[in-house]
């Protein structure tokens, strides 16, 4: 049986929606999910494995703008570094035989 760990970016729930399709059609392949929010609790309720590490900021939007940019580009930047420490860790400790990653900046 393969081993997969599946990188899925938490913001907006296209990445899970698409994620999950893709994931149904392997046969015989054990998955991990590693995302966060809202694409967790999808996961969950599915009975996918998934552990619940990413912590995205939050956009503010106002009037159809989005609200103070520079300070959520900061903390887009400080997520990002984040996420690159908790897949490494995860791939050096699990050694999967496949990653995928469908991430921001993947």
């Amino acid at each position: 049986m393969a081993d997969i760990e599946f990188f899925t970016s938490p913001i907006g729930l296209g990445h899970v929606t698409r994620d999950i399709a893709i994931v149904n059609h392997l046969d015989n392949i054990s998955c991990n999910f590693v995302t966060g929010g809202g694409a967790a609790k999808i996961l969950e309720n599915l009975d996918f494995k998934v552990q619940d590490l990413y912590k995205a900021p939050q956009f503010v939007v106002e009037n159809g703008s989005l609200k103070s940019p520079a300070k959520w580009l900061w903390r887009y930047f400080q997520y990002y570094k984040e996420c690159k420490k908790i897949s490494q860790k995860i791939i050096e400790t699990k050694i999967p035989q496949l990653v995928v990653s469908d991430e921001d900046f993947a």
